[in-house]
Protein backbone atom coordinates (compact mmCIF):
# COMPACT_ATOMS: atom_id res chain seq x y z
CA UNK A 1 0.00 0.00 0.00
CA UNK A 2 1.69 3.26 -1.32
CA UNK A 3 1.71 5.84 1.45
CA UNK A 4 -0.46 8.90 1.78
CA UNK A 5 1.20 11.96 -0.33
CA UNK A 6 3.07 14.58 2.40
CA UNK A 7 0.48 17.41 1.40
CA UNK A 8 -2.29 15.33 1.95
CA UNK A 9 -2.04 15.18 5.70
CA UNK A 10 -3.21 18.64 6.45
CA UNK A 11 -5.24 19.36 3.49
CA UNK A 12 -8.74 20.47 4.23
CA UNK A 13 -10.22 19.48 0.90
CA UNK A 14 -8.90 15.95 1.81
CA UNK A 15 -10.10 16.34 4.94
CA UNK A 16 -13.28 16.61 4.35
CA UNK A 17 -13.86 13.88 1.11
CA UNK A 18 -12.34 11.47 4.30
CA UNK A 19 -15.15 12.75 6.41
CA UNK A 20 -17.81 12.25 3.74
CA UNK A 21 -16.09 8.67 2.97
CA UNK A 22 -15.85 7.38 6.11
CA UNK A 23 -19.29 6.55 7.07
CA UNK A 24 -19.97 4.79 4.45
CA UNK A 25 -16.66 2.48 5.27
CA UNK A 26 -17.21 2.32 9.43
CA UNK A 27 -20.70 2.24 9.67
CA UNK A 28 -22.10 0.19 7.16
CA UNK A 29 -25.10 -2.01 7.32
CA UNK A 30 -24.40 -4.82 4.80
CA UNK A 31 -23.07 -3.84 1.64
CA UNK A 32 -21.78 -0.06 1.04
CA UNK A 33 -20.39 1.16 -2.05
CA UNK A 34 -18.44 4.10 -3.23
CA UNK A 35 -17.41 4.83 -6.32
CA UNK A 36 -14.53 7.27 -6.64
CA UNK A 37 -13.31 8.77 -9.89
CA UNK A 38 -9.49 9.66 -10.18
CA UNK A 39 -6.82 10.84 -12.35
CA UNK A 40 -3.85 11.85 -9.99
CA UNK A 41 -3.01 9.69 -7.05
CA UNK A 42 -2.53 12.69 -4.61
CA UNK A 43 -6.41 11.79 -2.89
CA UNK A 44 -6.68 8.04 -4.14
CA UNK A 45 -3.52 7.77 -1.84
CA UNK A 46 -4.40 9.77 0.86
CA UNK A 47 -7.77 8.26 1.37
CA UNK A 48 -6.61 4.40 0.79
CA UNK A 49 -4.20 5.43 4.11
CA UNK A 50 -7.45 6.58 5.62
CA UNK A 51 -9.44 3.42 5.33
CA UNK A 52 -6.63 1.32 5.63
CA UNK A 53 -5.74 2.94 9.10
CA UNK A 54 -9.15 2.60 10.24
CA UNK A 55 -9.48 -0.86 9.52
CA UNK A 56 -6.34 -1.16 11.61
CA UNK A 57 -8.05 0.83 14.61
CA UNK A 58 -10.43 -1.97 14.24
CA UNK A 59 -8.52 -5.02 14.40
CA UNK A 60 -9.17 -5.61 10.80
CA UNK A 61 -7.20 -4.97 7.38
CA UNK A 62 -8.24 -3.31 4.00
CA UNK A 63 -8.30 -6.31 1.06
CA UNK A 64 -6.63 -4.12 -1.94
CA UNK A 65 -7.10 -5.41 -5.44
CA UNK A 66 -5.18 -3.45 -7.78
CA UNK A 67 -4.83 -5.17 -11.30
CA UNK A 68 -1.99 -3.78 -13.63
CA UNK A 69 -2.73 -5.82 -16.70
CA UNK A 70 -5.05 -7.69 -18.67
CA UNK A 71 -4.83 -10.67 -17.04
CA UNK A 72 -5.61 -9.64 -13.75
CA UNK A 73 -8.16 -7.55 -14.66
CA UNK A 74 -10.00 -9.96 -16.40
CA UNK A 75 -9.50 -12.17 -13.09
CA UNK A 76 -11.17 -10.20 -10.56
CA UNK A 77 -14.76 -10.22 -10.86
CA UNK A 78 -15.02 -13.93 -9.39
CA UNK A 79 -12.50 -12.67 -6.93
CA UNK A 80 -14.66 -10.28 -5.74
CA UNK A 81 -17.75 -12.05 -6.15
CA UNK A 82 -16.18 -14.47 -3.43
CA UNK A 83 -16.36 -14.00 0.18
CA UNK A 84 -13.02 -12.40 1.51
CA UNK A 85 -10.92 -14.06 4.02
CA UNK A 86 -11.12 -13.61 7.89
CA UNK A 87 -10.10 -10.04 8.51
CA UNK A 88 -11.18 -8.22 6.33
CA UNK A 89 -13.29 -5.31 6.92
CA UNK A 90 -13.45 -4.00 3.59
CA UNK A 91 -12.65 -4.21 0.13
CA UNK A 92 -10.30 -1.62 -1.96
CA UNK A 93 -10.47 -2.13 -5.89
CA UNK A 94 -7.96 0.38 -7.85
CA UNK A 95 -8.89 0.26 -11.57
CA UNK A 96 -8.02 4.21 -12.38
CA UNK A 97 -4.46 3.83 -13.96
CA UNK A 98 -4.57 -0.10 -15.36
CA UNK A 99 -2.29 -0.45 -18.02
CA UNK A 100 -4.30 0.90 -20.69
CA UNK A 101 -2.74 -1.43 -23.61
CA UNK A 102 -4.34 -3.65 -25.78
CA UNK A 103 -7.38 -5.10 -25.06
CA UNK A 104 -7.52 -2.86 -21.27
CA UNK A 105 -10.69 -1.11 -22.15
CA UNK A 106 -12.65 -4.77 -23.27
CA UNK A 107 -11.37 -6.27 -19.67
CA UNK A 108 -13.04 -3.35 -17.92
CA UNK A 109 -16.43 -3.35 -19.47
CA UNK A 110 -16.88 -7.10 -19.46
CA UNK A 111 -15.70 -6.60 -15.02
CA UNK A 112 -18.43 -3.81 -14.69
CA UNK A 113 -21.05 -6.07 -16.47
CA UNK A 114 -20.01 -8.96 -14.65
CA UNK A 115 -20.31 -7.08 -11.16
CA UNK A 116 -23.78 -5.59 -12.34
CA UNK A 117 -25.17 -9.23 -13.22
CA UNK A 118 -23.52 -10.17 -9.49
CA UNK A 119 -25.30 -7.33 -7.65
CA UNK A 120 -27.58 -9.41 -5.99
CA UNK A 121 -24.80 -11.92 -4.82
CA UNK A 122 -22.60 -9.01 -3.47
CA UNK A 123 -25.37 -7.24 -1.49
CA UNK A 124 -26.25 -10.42 0.41
CA UNK A 125 -23.03 -12.74 0.37
CA UNK A 126 -20.61 -9.68 0.66
CA UNK A 127 -21.79 -7.18 2.80
CA UNK A 128 -19.00 -4.99 3.10
CA UNK A 129 -17.72 -1.61 2.52
CA UNK A 130 -16.25 -1.50 -1.05
CA UNK A 131 -14.34 1.44 -2.68
CA UNK A 132 -13.89 1.40 -6.14
CA UNK A 133 -11.63 3.93 -7.79
CA UNK A 134 -12.35 4.30 -11.32
CA UNK A 135 -10.82 6.49 -14.11
CA UNK A 136 -12.40 9.60 -14.30
CA UNK A 137 -13.12 9.17 -18.64
CA UNK A 138 -15.85 6.84 -17.00
CA UNK A 139 -18.03 9.21 -15.00
CA UNK A 140 -20.56 9.25 -17.85
CA UNK A 141 -20.19 5.39 -18.84
CA UNK A 142 -20.23 3.17 -15.76
CA UNK A 143 -24.02 3.53 -15.19
CA UNK A 144 -24.11 2.30 -19.18
CA UNK A 145 -22.18 -0.69 -18.14
CA UNK A 146 -23.05 -1.34 -14.20
CA UNK A 147 -26.81 0.37 -13.82
CA UNK A 148 -27.81 -2.02 -11.18
CA UNK A 149 -24.70 -1.51 -9.48
CA UNK A 150 -24.51 2.24 -9.94
CA UNK A 151 -28.23 2.78 -8.37
CA UNK A 152 -26.92 1.00 -5.19
CA UNK A 153 -23.72 2.81 -4.82
CA UNK A 154 -23.80 4.76 -1.51
CA UNK A 155 -20.97 7.45 -2.22
CA UNK A 156 -20.04 8.56 -5.16
CA UNK A 157 -17.11 11.73 -5.67
CA UNK A 158 -14.70 12.99 -8.49
CA UNK A 159 -11.45 12.82 -6.40
CA UNK A 160 -9.73 16.19 -6.52
CA UNK A 161 -6.08 17.25 -8.31
CA UNK A 162 -3.41 19.19 -6.22
CA UNK A 163 -2.13 22.74 -7.77
CA UNK A 164 1.20 21.33 -7.65
CA UNK A 165 0.39 18.40 -9.11
CA UNK A 166 -1.97 19.02 -12.53
CA UNK A 167 1.23 17.97 -14.71
CA UNK A 168 1.13 14.79 -12.99
CA UNK A 169 -2.29 13.90 -13.68
CA UNK A 170 -3.78 10.90 -16.36
CA UNK A 171 -4.38 12.87 -19.19
CA UNK A 172 -8.26 12.58 -18.93
CA UNK A 173 -11.14 14.93 -18.79
CA UNK A 174 -10.58 17.41 -16.08
CA UNK A 175 -11.75 17.05 -12.53
CA UNK A 176 -14.91 19.13 -11.95
CA UNK A 177 -14.15 20.39 -8.31
CA UNK A 178 -10.74 21.68 -9.88
CA UNK A 179 -12.25 23.79 -12.70
CA UNK A 180 -13.79 26.40 -10.67
CA UNK A 181 -12.79 28.80 -8.67
CA UNK A 182 -12.63 28.68 -4.98
CA UNK A 183 -15.79 29.42 -3.39
CA UNK A 184 -18.01 29.31 -6.92
CA UNK A 185 -20.76 26.67 -6.56
CA UNK A 186 -19.42 23.14 -7.97
CA UNK A 187 -21.14 21.80 -11.28
CA UNK A 188 -22.86 19.22 -8.77
CA UNK A 189 -23.95 21.67 -6.51
CA UNK A 190 -25.28 23.53 -9.63
CA UNK A 191 -26.98 20.11 -10.91
CA UNK A 192 -28.63 20.12 -7.35
CA UNK A 193 -30.11 23.39 -7.99
CA UNK A 194 -31.56 22.76 -11.21
CA UNK A 195 -33.28 18.76 -9.30
CA UNK A 196 -34.53 21.10 -6.24
CA UNK A 197 -36.37 23.58 -8.78
CA UNK A 198 -37.52 20.59 -10.94
CA UNK A 199 -38.67 18.51 -8.25
CA UNK A 200 -40.47 21.43 -6.45
CA UNK A 201 -43.93 19.67 -8.36
CA UNK A 202 -43.14 16.32 -8.30
CA UNK A 203 -40.83 15.25 -5.06
CA UNK A 204 -40.48 11.66 -7.08
CA UNK A 205 -37.14 13.36 -9.31
CA UNK A 206 -35.09 14.16 -6.10
CA UNK A 207 -31.96 12.32 -6.22
CA UNK A 208 -30.74 12.30 -2.26
CA UNK A 209 -27.30 11.36 -4.14
CA UNK A 210 -27.20 14.26 -6.03
CA UNK A 211 -27.95 16.04 -2.87
CA UNK A 212 -25.20 14.47 -0.83
CA UNK A 213 -22.49 14.82 -3.54
CA UNK A 214 -23.73 19.17 -3.56
CA UNK A 215 -23.41 19.25 0.47
CA UNK A 216 -20.23 17.32 0.21
CA UNK A 217 -18.69 20.21 -2.33
CA UNK A 218 -20.12 22.89 -0.48
CA UNK A 219 -18.65 21.29 2.81
CA UNK A 220 -15.02 20.79 0.96
CA UNK A 221 -14.72 24.38 -0.12
CA UNK A 222 -16.18 25.77 3.03
CA UNK A 223 -19.07 26.74 2.59
CA UNK A 224 -21.02 25.37 5.42
CA UNK A 225 -24.58 27.49 5.05
CA UNK A 226 -24.81 25.87 1.51
CA UNK A 227 -24.04 22.51 3.04
CA UNK A 228 -27.13 23.39 5.38
CA UNK A 229 -29.31 24.77 3.36
CA UNK A 230 -28.88 21.75 0.64
CA UNK A 231 -30.16 19.32 3.87
CA UNK A 232 -33.08 21.60 4.12
CA UNK A 233 -34.39 21.55 0.85
CA UNK A 234 -34.02 17.39 0.76
CA UNK A 235 -36.17 17.78 3.93
CA UNK A 236 -38.88 20.23 2.77
CA UNK A 237 -39.40 17.75 -0.46
CA UNK A 238 -38.89 14.26 1.12
CA UNK A 239 -39.73 14.90 5.05
CA UNK A 240 -37.71 14.08 7.97
CA UNK A 241 -35.13 11.00 7.39
CA UNK A 242 -32.59 9.36 8.98
CA UNK A 243 -30.19 9.03 6.87
CA UNK A 244 -30.16 12.81 5.88
CA UNK A 245 -29.85 13.40 9.73
CA UNK A 246 -26.98 11.17 10.05
CA UNK A 247 -25.14 12.96 6.84
CA UNK A 248 -26.40 16.52 8.01
CA UNK A 249 -24.56 15.46 11.68
CA UNK A 250 -21.69 14.29 10.30
CA UNK A 251 -21.41 17.56 8.57
CA UNK A 252 -21.42 19.70 11.93
CA UNK A 253 -19.27 17.52 13.41
CA UNK A 254 -16.72 18.24 10.84
CA UNK A 255 -17.04 21.61 11.49
CA UNK A 256 -16.91 21.25 15.15
CA UNK A 257 -20.62 22.70 15.87
CA UNK A 258 -21.17 19.59 18.23
CA UNK A 259 -24.52 21.29 19.21
CA UNK A 260 -25.97 21.08 15.84
CA UNK A 261 -24.40 17.48 15.42
CA UNK A 262 -26.14 16.51 18.81
CA UNK A 263 -29.19 17.85 17.65
CA UNK A 264 -29.25 15.77 13.83
CA UNK A 265 -28.30 12.28 15.62
CA UNK A 266 -31.28 13.00 18.33
CA UNK A 267 -33.52 13.07 15.44
CA UNK A 268 -31.98 10.36 13.61
CA UNK A 269 -32.22 8.67 17.12
CA UNK A 270 -36.35 8.96 16.82
CA UNK A 271 -36.74 7.93 13.37
CA UNK A 272 -34.75 4.58 14.13
CA UNK A 273 -36.16 1.45 14.05
CA UNK A 274 -34.67 -1.82 15.33
CA UNK A 275 -32.09 -2.29 18.19
CA UNK A 276 -29.47 -2.35 15.36
CA UNK A 277 -30.49 1.15 14.32
CA UNK A 278 -30.73 2.57 17.75
CA UNK A 279 -27.74 1.26 19.22
CA UNK A 280 -25.90 3.25 16.02
CA UNK A 281 -27.56 6.57 16.32
CA UNK A 282 -27.33 6.29 20.48
CA UNK A 283 -23.65 5.81 19.76
CA UNK A 284 -23.37 8.69 17.31
CA UNK A 285 -24.63 10.84 20.44
CA UNK A 286 -22.42 9.45 22.49
CA UNK A 287 -19.02 10.22 20.21
CA UNK A 288 -20.46 13.81 20.22
CA UNK A 289 -20.82 14.20 24.02
CA UNK A 290 -17.13 12.24 24.40
CA UNK A 291 -15.76 14.92 22.22
CA UNK A 292 -17.21 17.56 24.52
CA UNK A 293 -15.89 15.95 27.68
CA UNK A 294 -19.61 15.30 28.49
CA UNK A 295 -18.68 12.18 29.66
CA UNK A 296 -21.67 10.98 31.88
CA UNK A 297 -23.75 11.33 29.35
CA UNK A 298 -21.75 9.62 26.41
CA UNK A 299 -21.38 7.27 29.21
CA UNK A 300 -25.30 7.21 30.02
CA UNK A 301 -26.11 6.98 25.94
CA UNK A 302 -23.53 3.78 25.52
CA UNK A 303 -25.26 1.66 28.61
CA UNK A 304 -28.89 2.61 26.85
CA UNK A 305 -27.23 1.13 23.49
CA UNK A 306 -25.46 -1.77 25.43
CA UNK A 307 -29.38 -2.27 26.70
CA UNK A 308 -31.18 -2.25 23.76
CA UNK A 309 -28.36 -4.88 22.35
CA UNK A 310 -28.41 -7.65 25.18
CA UNK A 311 -32.25 -7.16 25.58
CA UNK A 312 -32.37 -8.37 21.83
CA UNK A 313 -29.42 -10.75 22.06
CA UNK A 314 -31.55 -12.47 24.93
CA UNK A 315 -35.07 -12.27 22.82
CA UNK A 316 -33.05 -13.64 19.85
CA UNK A 317 -29.61 -15.59 20.88
CA UNK A 318 -29.16 -16.02 16.69
CA UNK A 319 -29.38 -12.36 16.31
CA UNK A 320 -25.28 -12.55 16.08
CA UNK A 321 -25.19 -9.18 13.28
CA UNK A 322 -25.98 -7.07 16.51
CA UNK A 323 -22.58 -8.59 18.26
CA UNK A 324 -20.65 -5.63 15.77
CA UNK A 325 -21.94 -3.05 17.05
CA UNK A 326 -22.09 -4.46 20.60
CA UNK A 327 -18.48 -4.37 20.27
CA UNK A 328 -18.03 -0.58 19.42
CA UNK A 329 -20.42 0.29 21.88
CA UNK A 330 -18.39 -1.90 24.79
CA UNK A 331 -15.15 -0.38 23.00
CA UNK A 332 -16.18 3.15 23.61
CA UNK A 333 -17.38 2.73 26.69
CA UNK A 334 -13.92 1.42 28.04
CA UNK A 335 -12.63 4.69 25.99
CA UNK A 336 -15.14 6.93 28.28
CA UNK A 337 -14.27 5.08 31.79
CA UNK A 338 -10.45 5.55 30.57
CA UNK A 339 -10.77 9.34 30.20
CA UNK A 340 -12.81 9.28 33.43
CA UNK A 341 -9.80 7.92 35.08
CA UNK A 342 -11.84 4.46 35.54
CA UNK A 343 -9.13 2.22 34.63
CA UNK A 344 -11.22 -0.97 36.19
CA UNK A 345 -14.51 -0.12 34.63
CA UNK A 346 -12.51 0.38 31.33
CA UNK A 347 -10.82 -3.27 31.63
CA UNK A 348 -14.11 -4.79 32.75
CA UNK A 349 -15.94 -3.38 29.49
CA UNK A 350 -13.10 -4.80 27.71
CA UNK A 351 -13.30 -7.85 29.28
CA UNK A 352 -17.31 -8.14 28.56
CA UNK A 353 -16.51 -8.04 24.78
CA UNK A 354 -14.92 -10.71 24.75
CA UNK A 355 -17.51 -12.70 26.78
CA UNK A 356 -19.98 -11.50 24.15
CA UNK A 357 -17.69 -13.42 21.88
CA UNK A 358 -17.49 -16.36 23.26
CA UNK A 359 -14.68 -16.21 25.96
CA UNK A 360 -13.38 -17.76 28.03
CA UNK A 361 -12.13 -21.05 25.74
CA UNK A 362 -9.11 -22.81 25.99
CA UNK A 363 -7.48 -21.05 23.30
CA UNK A 364 -8.33 -17.36 22.00
CA UNK A 365 -7.93 -18.87 19.07
CA UNK A 366 -10.95 -21.25 19.08
CA UNK A 367 -13.27 -17.74 19.52
CA UNK A 368 -14.91 -17.61 15.71
CA UNK A 369 -14.78 -14.40 14.85
CA UNK A 370 -11.29 -13.28 14.41
CA UNK A 371 -11.73 -9.58 13.49
CA UNK A 372 -13.72 -8.80 16.19
CA UNK A 373 -11.37 -10.76 18.82
CA UNK A 374 -8.49 -8.86 17.13
CA UNK A 375 -10.29 -5.49 17.87
CA UNK A 376 -10.85 -6.44 21.41
CA UNK A 377 -7.61 -7.31 22.23
CA UNK A 378 -5.66 -4.30 20.11
CA UNK A 379 -8.30 -2.07 22.43
CA UNK A 380 -6.59 -3.73 25.91
CA UNK A 381 -3.30 -3.37 24.23
CA UNK A 382 -3.75 0.35 23.52
CA UNK A 383 -5.29 0.69 27.31
CA UNK A 384 -2.62 -1.18 28.70
CA UNK A 385 0.53 0.96 27.51
CA UNK A 386 -1.61 4.08 28.05
CA UNK A 387 -1.88 3.22 31.87
CA UNK A 388 1.72 2.42 31.66
CA UNK A 389 1.42 -1.33 32.54
CA UNK A 390 3.67 -2.70 30.06
CA UNK A 391 3.25 -6.07 31.12
CA UNK A 392 -0.21 -5.98 30.56
CA UNK A 393 0.09 -4.70 27.71
CA UNK A 394 3.04 -7.67 26.12
CA UNK A 395 0.21 -10.32 27.58
CA UNK A 396 -2.59 -9.06 25.08
CA UNK A 397 0.34 -8.93 22.13
CA UNK A 398 1.20 -12.18 23.02
CA UNK A 399 -2.70 -13.34 22.19
CA UNK A 400 -2.79 -11.09 19.22
CA UNK A 401 0.20 -12.78 17.85
CA UNK A 402 -1.36 -16.10 18.37
CA UNK A 403 -4.37 -15.03 16.09
CA UNK A 404 -4.08 -16.50 12.84
CA UNK A 405 -3.04 -13.43 9.95
CA UNK A 406 -6.03 -11.72 8.45
CA UNK A 407 -4.59 -10.77 5.27
CA UNK A 408 -6.67 -9.62 2.00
Amino acid sequence: MSAPAEPAKTDPTLEALWLELEPHIDWPEGLALSVLFATHPWAVDFLKGRVAALMRERGEVLGEHVPTTVEELRGLGPVLETAPARGVGAIWVELWRGSGGPGWDEAMTALLRGLNEARSKLEHELRLPIVLVLPLSLRGQVFVDAPDLWTIRSFTADLPVPRWGMREAVPMAPVSRSAHPLGAPSPREQEWARIYQLAAGDPRRVDFLAASEAMFDALSRGDLPTARRTGDEVRSLLGESRGLEIRLGTIELSADNLERATQHFERALSMSEGPAQLALALRLIASVAFKRGALDRARARLEEALGILEAALEHDPSATALIPEQINSLIRLSDVELDDGNLRQARAHLSQALVALGWPTPSITDLPDTAQVRRVLTAFQQLEEHAGDLARAKHYADLLAQLPPSAG
